[in-house]
């Protein structure tokens, strides 16, 4: 099905997508994600996007700027790796490429 690169070019691995799409038929997928920002890894200890958005940001999801929530976005592929802590140039290219993924998606 055509949802597989989708979750392929966000970072999932195949047994992230293989519960999100058990899920699909009977869950919205607001839940679906919902449920999903609150329990992904975003490195430094951090479990779900509230605590990752005070770690990194030291605000609430909603208050993020869009390149806040690009930075968290481009995180989950690879925590150890995008981390602005990390490496900040090597998170900077990742949030590029998320904003330019939403642009051609039409966010």
């Amino acid at each position: 099905n055509g949802s597989s690169g989708v979750f392929t070019s966000i970072g999932l691995s195949s047994q992230e997508q293989k519960a999100l799409r058990a899920n699909a038929p009977t869950t919205p997928k607001k839940q679906i994600l919902e449920k999903y920002l609150n329990t992904i890894y975003f490195g430094n200890n951090c479990y779900g996007i509230t605590k990752a958005s005070k770690f990194y940001f030291d605000k609430k999801p909603e208050e993020l700027s869009i390149n806040e929530s690009a930075v968290l976005a481009g995180i989950i592929k690879a925590p150890s790796i995008y981390a602005p802590n990390v490496n900040m140039n090597k998170c900077n290219n990742r949030k590029n490429l998320v904003l330019s993924e939403m642009l051609k998606c039409g966010y």
